[in-house]
């Protein structure tokens, strides 16, 4: 996204340009607004979200949480698996992000999952797609 607009971002802007967002006629803003950065805007979202969305909080953030966290995740993403992986591989941190997002069946995503990955991640089981909706819907700006 901080390289290449969304749909929402262009309409947004063709909105901009046009002086209308939706039949509504925009007024001018202040002289002392600021474009926004996209690159920057975005950069800077995903550093919040490291430094204190899943930080375990206090003066110097503990990221222990965060940090489980992402190790979690990467077992969803074929780009992270190893060569060598075995048939148990993932099954503790999917069973973990089952628990973390209240997914009902944590044995049949793991049977999931491991479709998943025979397949090379080709193929996404439905059993599989709840646990990935939920990970892949993290809000960045609310508390974990």
């Amino acid at each position: 996204m901080s390289d290449r607009p969304g749909r929402y971002t262009e309409l947004s802007q063709r909105g901009i340009e046009e002086n209308s967002f939706h039949g509504v006629t925009l007024n001018g803003g202040k002289s002392s607004d600021k474009k926004l950065d996209p690159k920057q805007f975005f950069l800077t979202v995903a550093k919040n979200l490291e430094e204190r969305m899943l930080s375990q909080g206090g003066r110097l953030p503990d990221k222990t949480g965060y940090n489980k966290l992402i190790e979690e995740l990467k077992v969803l993403y074929a780009q992270y698996w190893p060569e060598d992986a075995g048939a148990l591989y993932g099954e503790t941190e999917v069973e973990s992000l089952c628990q973390r997002f209240n997914i009902a069946n944590p044995c049949a995503v793991i049977r999931a999952d491991r479709k998943h990955r025979d397949s090379d991640g080709k193929d996404i089981p439905d059993e599989l797609m709840e646990l990935l909706d939920a990970v892949n819907s993290i809000s960045i700006a609310s508390a974990e």
